[in-house]
């Protein structure tokens, strides 16, 4: 599609303002963000965010069927970092049981949760399917998400890491586990 004349963005720089269409109104801005040491100026120099957040990620597959052998679970932590990496979030610890994964990620504010696990979902079982000897991997619909101090990220990372020992050593299933697919 082609768009004739300047943007919006183009019309306000040339008028010698420096703030585009999509910036609120200055008063409103100022009522609403400006702290009470700083100037609006500074106020609106802030266009980015910090965000670091942990989070616990479950799921299971679809009707808890055991198909997460030891090789799938080593390519699907391949597969999660991969995706991981290329939406901005990292996968700091993956562990699998035959029937759920459990991930430690930090993530970003450039996706919603619900979209990264969407696509971790999704591109996993695809993946598998095509490249570990046409292995079938199908997800449930839901998952378990839980943010993650950092205090207690040590003690779940290990505890993520160990699924298959943990599982092999107690048949009961923790909370988090009990997700219908």
């Amino acid at each position: 599609m082609n768009h004739s004349g300047p943007t919006p963005t183009t019309q306000l720089r040339r008028r010698g303002c420096t703030r585009t269409a999509r910036d609120p109104p200055r008063g409103q801005l100022e009522r609403a963000y400006a702290r009470p040491d700083e100037t609006a100026e500074e106020t609106l120099t802030h266009r980015r965010s910090d965000v670091e957040l942990l989070v616990h990620l479950v799921w299971a597959t679809r009707g808890r069927t055991r198909t997460i052998a030891a090789p799938v679970e080593r390519a699907l932590a391949g597969i999660f970092e991969r995706v991981a990496r290329s939406l901005g979030a990292e996968v700091l610890a993956a562990g699998a049981a035959e029937d759920h994964v459990h991930l430690l990620m930090r993530h970003g504010a450039t996706r919603t949760l619900a979209e990264l696990v969407q696509r971790l979902k999704g591109v996993s079982s695809h993946d598998i399917a095509h490249t570990a000897g046409g292995a079938e991997l199908s997800w449930q619909d839901g998952y378990y998400a839980r943010s993650v101090s950092p205090e207690t990220a040590s003690d779940l990372f290990a505890y993520i890491r160990d699924q298959r020992a943990h599982h092999a050593a107690s048949a009961e299933l923790e909370t988090w586990e009990r997700i219908d697919g």
